[in-house]
């Protein structure tokens, strides 16, 4: 493959520019030892994921944080602990913090002086722009779930 021969990079941003297994794992994990459970991040994420499968499945026009806010609630489900709406709350809002991978920054702002750079999420815009901001980079388009319906 040679790199010269494209002029536009995508990338999707939940998974190669933000970790959102961090995210989720760091979300959640104060929130079971509050409840006094001891999860493994591996159980704790493939909870994660299959709940989000099903979630998706059931209503996939639904926002994202309203998935998560469900998620939170199968998640509660399987660990025994009672769902709460402020917990799930507070969980589907970290989704604006969690962490950028280390390198995402500096690879992006070096791509962005040889390629045109395009954001793809199956998140809405709102919960995009504060991980473009801390990702420091203009891109050049940014498609979300949002935008597709």
């Amino acid at each position: 493959m040679q790199f010269r021969n494209f002029r536009v990079l995508c990338f999707d941003g939940y998974g190669s520019l933000i970790d959102w297994e961090n995210g989720v794992v760091d979300a959640l994990l104060p929130w079971l030892h509050d409840a006094g459970i001891t999860a493994s991040r591996k159980e704790l994420l493939e909870c994660f994921l299959e709940a989000e499968a099903a979630q998706r499945a059931r209503q996939p026009q639904v926002c994202y944080l309203a998935v998560l806010k469900a998620v939170h609630g199968t998640i509660s489900e399987y660990f025994g602990v009672p769902a709460q709406a402020e917990a799930a709350t507070v969980f589907a809002a970290s989704i604006r913090g969690w962490p950028l991978f280390s390198d995402a920054r500096g690879a992006l702002a070096y791509l962005r002086e040889h390629y045109r750079l395009v954001m793809l999420s199956n998140v809405e815009r709102a919960l995009m722009a504060p991980a473009i901001e801390r990702l420091g980079v203009r891109f050049d388009a940014v498609v979300t779930a949002e935008d597709l319906g």
